[in-house]
C-alpha cells in the first residue's frame, strides 16, 4: 500500500461517469490539488432526477451542481462530453474524440463498479491507447476495491469534502451520499499504518 504522490507538475484528469462521480471518488485529491486537475463529465446525468421531472431540466440542475462543487473546489478546467445517461457504453465512438495526451494521472472508476456508466470507462481508456507514461488509478464509488493499491489522507479536507458532496442537492435528497461516502472514507483510513482519520483509496490499473 503507498501513499498517493502527485508532486507539482503532474497533470491529473478525473473521468467521471456522471457529475457528482468526481466529488465521492476523487473530492479529497481534488481539494488537495486544485490547481493541478481537470475534470471531464461524460454522461449528461438526466435519468438521476426525481420522479416527474422533465429530462432537460434535470440535465441543467446537474450541470450547475457540478459547476458549483467546481467552483468550490478551485476546479478551473472541465468538460461535458454530453452522453446520455445510461448509453455510455454505447458510445466509444464519441469518448475516442477526447484529447487525453499530456496527463501524467487518469483516474477513472475502477472495471468492477456496479453501474453500467461506471464499467466501460477503464476499457474504454485501453482501446485509445493513452500515453504509455501515464498513470491510471481506478477509484471507488458504487462498490470498494478489494485490493487498492494507493491511498491519499484526506483528513484535512474532509469537511471541504462533505459540502463539496452537498452541492448536489438533487442527488442527496435521494441518497445520504455524504454520510455514507465520508463513512468509506472514515473505513479507508485504516489502510495505512499507523492509520489516518480519512483516507481516499485507488487502485493502479
Amino acid at each position: 500500500m503507498k501513499e498517493l504522490q502527485i508532486s507539482t507538475y503532474d497533470r491529473v484528469l478525473v473521468l467521471a461517469p456522471h457529475p457528482d462521480d468526481e466529488s465521492m471518488g476523487c473530492g479529497g485529491l481534488l481539494l488537495k490539488h486544485p490547481g493541478q486537475c481537470e475534470v471531464i463529465v461524460l454522461t449528461d446525468g438526466r435519468h438521476g432526477g426525481l420522479s416527474g421531472q422533465d429530462q432537460q431540466s434535470v440535465v441543467a440542475m446537474r450541470k450547475s451542481e457540478f459547476e458549483k462543487a467546481m467552483a468550490y473546489a478551485l476546479v478551473k478546467r472541465w468538460f461535458f462530453l454530453g452522453v446520455e445517461d445510461g448509453k455510455l457504453s454505447e458510445n466509444f465512438a464519441k469518448f475516442s474524440e477526447l484529447d487525453l495526451s499530456g496527463y501524467n494521472i487518469i483516474l477513472c472508476p475502477f472495471p468492477g463498479e456496479n453501474h453500467q456508466d461506471h464499467t466501460c470507462v477503464f476499457d474504454f481508456l485501453r482501446k485509445v491507447k493513452t500515453q504509455t507514461q501515464c498513470k491510471i488509478l481506478g477509484y471507488e464509488v458504487w462498490s470498494t476495491l478489494s485490493s487498492p493499491s494507493h491511498y491519499i489522507d484526506i483528513s484535512d479536507v474532509v469537511n471541504n469534502k462533505k459540502r463539496l458532496i452537498a452541492f448536489y442537492k438533487s442527488q442527496i435528497v435521494q441518497v445520504d451520499y455524504v454520510a455514507k461516502v465520508i463513512g468509506l472514507n472514515c473505513f479507508r483510513g485504516l489502510l495505512p499504518y499507523p492509520a489516518v482519520k480519512y483516507a481516499e483509496a485507488y487502485q493502479e490499473l
